[in-house]
């Protein structure tokens, strides 16, 4: 149901699907363009053909590119295996049999994951794609999602009729700054046929994200936040201390369905506000919610849960020839995965009221990484300040208490002798400073997100 097309029709480049038509026929460029390449060209040549040769430098130049078929031999030869690594980093070299060893253990765990046949795999993939094709005909009914072209990107992973599904390839990259070594489970799902319902509840989510106050989004972003703190609330018999949690397994934790009923209701209440007449589980009647005002906003609701659901829930992976079912929490490489926790969490924070506590100085938290300024008057109080007011459902978090300084993200925050907050750049211990390069298989919206950060 589109208005407009041709130049006149809407575009956003998250919903962009590449024409993916073949062609023997080589595409043309304007005129214009061919001129400034072939200047362009000339220029190289007659700059390259004006460099004086050498003659006596004994040494030749030698590019430090490497030899890829040495370093596959080397690789090969060792049995040795190259990964990033978490919390990015780095790549880590690492012996080709602990890594699937370490990806075996993660999926024999009963509790997340269940073994399943390659056809049990393909009929929940098929009714996967029955499900993305019914969301795509209901897009095509949504006005403004019609026109931006959601029904087209939504479509444009699906299976090709007569072909095999793509199951995502779940692997695992190692936690070097733990010891022992950890691993973290990854199944990337950028490629995969309910790849773009998930990017398209990651992009709604995102101005939820935005507008979380708790939520930290990165370290420039702590440091302009406590740039404009103001520690005054304290009493004399109180000291501040730095307070950090960490949640422990926080993806595979997450209740599934609790989760996205409280991630649904935010979004509704977000995107609707006071156009929401009523609204609970109960009045969903054949897939369509009552107690909105028009039938558009009934579709983009039901457009948003039904992504939702189908791109978090029966989630399969396959490793060394077998098929795996998630049987709990969110999962890393699913591109809606982390706004959907970082609202997991802000819902238990909105409930504690944690920004409103007198003894709160400062409160944030980074996906699982949690960082407060606590009044009290010891570390046991502290810490036991914080366990009582941040608690999320079936996770556990780990509290650390310290007085005069503590790390967190990349930064070291402390008070000076004087008492006043300071902050500088901290290096994690094994971060050799290496970034995700442009040649890796990351999807062009991370590599994107990556260079900007």
């Amino acid at each position: 149901m589109r208005t407009l097309e041709g130049p006149n029709r809407p575009f956003d480049p998250d919903y962009e699907v590449p024409n993916r038509t073949k062609s023997s026929k080589v595409p043309t460029l304007p005129r214009w363009l061919e001129i400034g390449i072939d200047r362009g060209r000339r220029f190289v040549i007659d700059t390259i053909a004006k460099i004086p040769d050498n003659v006596g430098r004994s040494v030749p130049h030698k590019t430090l590119a490497p030899n890829p078929a040495k370093i596959l031999a080397f690789l090969r030869n060792n049995n040795y295996i190259v990964t990033p690594t978490d919390k990015n980093l780095g790549l880590a070299v690492s012996e080709r049999t602990w890594i699937i060893d370490q990806t075996k253990k993660l999926l024999n765990n009963p509790k997340d994951y269940r073994r399943i046949t390659y056809a049990e795999a393909t009929t929940i993939f098929n009714e996967k794609q029955a499900e993305v094709l019914a969301i795509a005909a209901l897009a095509e009914e949504q006005v403004e999602l019609a026109e931006l072209g959601l029904d087209e990107f939504l479509r444009s992973k699906l299976t090709v009729k007569g072909e095999a599904h793509t199951f995502p390839e779940f692997y695992g990259i190692p936690k070097i700054h733990k010891n022992p070594a950890g691993f973290r489970p990854i199944v990337p799902c950028h490629s995969v046929l309910m790849g773009p319902a998930a990017k398209h509840v990651s992009k709604e989510l995102k101005p939820l994200i935005k507008a979380a106050p708790t939520i930290i989004h990165g370290s420039k972003d702590l440091a302009q936040k406590l740039s404009k703190l103001s520690l005054t609330s304290k009493r004399s018999d109180e000291k501040w201390y730095f307070v950090t949690g960490d949640v422990v397994a926080f993806y595979p934790n997450i209740p599934l369905e609790k989760c996205l009923g409280i991630v649904n209701q935010m979004w509704l209440e977000f995107t609707f506000g006071d156009k929401i007449l009523e609204f609970s589980a109960r009045e969903e009647v054949d897939g369509v919610y009552r107690g909105f005002v028009g039938a558009q906003m009934r579709k983009r609701a039901e457009i948003f849960r039904r992504c939702m659901q189908v791109s978090s829930e029966k989630l399969v992976s396959h490793f060394d020839g077998e098929h795996f079912l998630q049987l709990n929490g969110l999962a890393m490489g699913v591109p809606e995965a982390p706004d959907q926790a970082n609202l997991y969490g802000c819902y238990f924070e909105n409930k504690a009221n944690v920004l409103s506590d007198r003894r709160i100085g400062f409160y944030g938290r980074f996906i699982d990484d949690i960082f407060s300024i606590v009044a009290a008057r010891s570390s046991e109080q502290a810490r036991d300040i914080m366990k009582s007011l941040i608690q999320y459902d079936e996770c556990e978090i780990t509290w650390d208490v310290s007085e005069l300084r503590c790390p967190f993200l990349d930064m070291t925050i402390y008070f000076d002798d004087n008492g006043k907050l300071q902050w500088k750049p901290y290096r994690k211990q094994k971060n050799h400073m290496e970034r995700i390069p442009w040649i890796s298989h990351h999807p062009l919206d991370v590599k994107r997100a990556h260079l900007l950060g």
